[in-house]
């Protein structure tokens, strides 16, 4: 099995941005986990925006995020997996280039 440390330059960047993606999207889908349990759970306009905002308006606004908020979990998610697959696809189609020129 080969070590990261012996694979060709292009695949080291390959992983090295592969595991980049992923620990940004790990890190923004925990925060955003974070923020939808706080639209879950905040049922009542809070005491600051009491004055500037009815409780029709916030429970409107509470939705819209949380709809929002799922639809940007998987729309990244999908972006990646397709980031993923693309990538793979191509190293393969360059590798086999690669090889029958030898």
């Amino acid at each position: 099995m080969e070590t990261i440390l012996d694979l060709p330059i292009q695949n080291k960047i390959f992983y090295a941005v592969l595991v980049f993606s992923w620990t940004v999207y790990l890190w923004e889908a925990y925060l955003a986990y974070r923020q939808r349990r706080i639209y879950r759970s905040t049922m009542h306009v809070p005491q600051e925006l009491g004055k500037i905002m009815d409780t029709d308006t916030f429970e409107k606004s509470r939705l819209y995020q949380l709809d929002k908020s799922n639809f940007s979990f998987w729309s990244v998610a999908l972006f990646l997996l397709s980031f993923i697959l693309t990538s793979r696809f191509l190293f393969s189609i360059s590798n086999l280039h690669n090889t029958k020129m030898f």
